[in-house]
C-alpha cells in the first residue's frame, strides 16, 4: 500500500477505482489460495488412505494395492488398445470442455480417495 497508492494515484487512478481493485486482488488470492489448500488437503487424504492400508495390511497391502492398480490400468490399456479406441478418447478429451478434465475429472478422483475410506481401514486395525 505505502508503494502502489502514490504510484497509482500519479498516473490518475481514483481512489474509489485503487479500493476497488485492491479489494478484488484480495479477493481473488483469497479464492486462488482457498483452492491450493484444498487440492492440497485431498492430496493429503490420499497419503492419510495409503498410511491406513499400510498399518492395517502393512506392506503385503500396499504391494496388493498397486499390483491391483496395475493390473487394471494394464488391463484398460489393453482393451482399448484391442479395440482401437485411442483416438477416440483423444477427440473426447479435445472437444471436451475445459471445465471437464481441469475440474470434474480432478473432483471426480478427488471424492474417490475421500477420507472416509481412509477410516474404514483404521478403524478395524490394530494397535
Amino acid at each position: 500500500m505505502t508503494q502502489t497508492f502514490p504510484f497509482a494515484l500519479g498516473t490518475s487512478v481514483t481512489r474509489r477505482d485503487y479500493f476497488a481493485a485492491t479489494l478484488l486482488v484480495a479477493a481473488v488470492q483469497v479464492l486462488v489460495f482457498g483452492i491450493l489448500l484444498y487440492g492440497l488437503s485431498l492430496t493429503a487424504a490420499s497419503g492419510l488412505f495409503l498410511g491406513a492400508l499400510h498399518h492395517r495390511w502393512r506392506v503385503v497391502g500396499l504391494f496388493t494395492l498397486g499390483v491391483g492398480t496395475l493390473l487394471a490400468a494394464g488391463g484398460a490399456a489393453f482393451v482399448i488398445t484391442w479395440q482401437k479406441w485411442w483416438p477416440d478418447i483423444g477427440h473426447w478429451f479435445a472437444d471436451a470442455p475445459r471445465s471437464v478434465p481441469m475440474v470434474w475429472l480432478p473432483a471426480l478422483a478427488a471424492a474417490a480417495g475421500h477420507p472416509r475410506r481412509g477410516w474404514t481401514v483404521v478403524r478395524r486395525a490394530t494397535a
